[in-house]
């Protein structure tokens, strides 16, 4: 809950008040599902988006590389969740200046989209427009 409300939160604009609750989210879950668990890293990739959104660049990095690397490990390369943590991954990058990596990403992150998902999907229309990814969580109401 505290993660969707983070999004709804950054969407209004109130991006420190976002972070906070997209961290907080981040230690809870990852205390309780342990780090490699799939809304553990779908709430890493939400806190990426909002370190950098909050000037953390490095930060926003450093978690993004790891995020990546968990995502890969668990999920595998072509899972939606990894793909779009690795093009997350490049938006950090680019606003780091870190241009080169950040460009094979992105292109490596919306080619394992377009083969995963489709070509008109909205999370690879989302990667092609350069739309940052971030991940909602749906309640089990079974």
């Amino acid at each position: 809950m505290l993660a969707n409300t983070g999004l709804i939160m950054q969407a209004a604009g109130e991006r420190a008040e976002a972070m906070s609750m997209f961290e907080s989210a981040l230690a809870g879950l990852t205390a309780t599902l342990g780090p490699d668990h799939p809304w553990v890293l779908g709430c890493a990739l939400c806190a990426t988006g909002a370190r950098n959104f909050n000037g953390r660049i490095a930060d926003a990095v450093e978690l993004g590389r790891d995020t990546v690397r968990r995502a890969q490990r668990s999920l595998g390369a072509e899972h939606p969740l990894t793909l779009s943590c690795q093009v997350a991954l490049a938006a950090d990058l680019r606003a780091a200046r870190e241009h080169e990596e950040a460009g094979k990403l992105e292109e490596d992150g919306l080619l394992g989209l377009t083969r995963t998902l489709g070509a008109q999907h909205p999370h690879t229309l989302s990667a092609r427009q350069r739309t940052r990814p971030y991940w909602d969580f749906e309640p089990y109401l079974g």
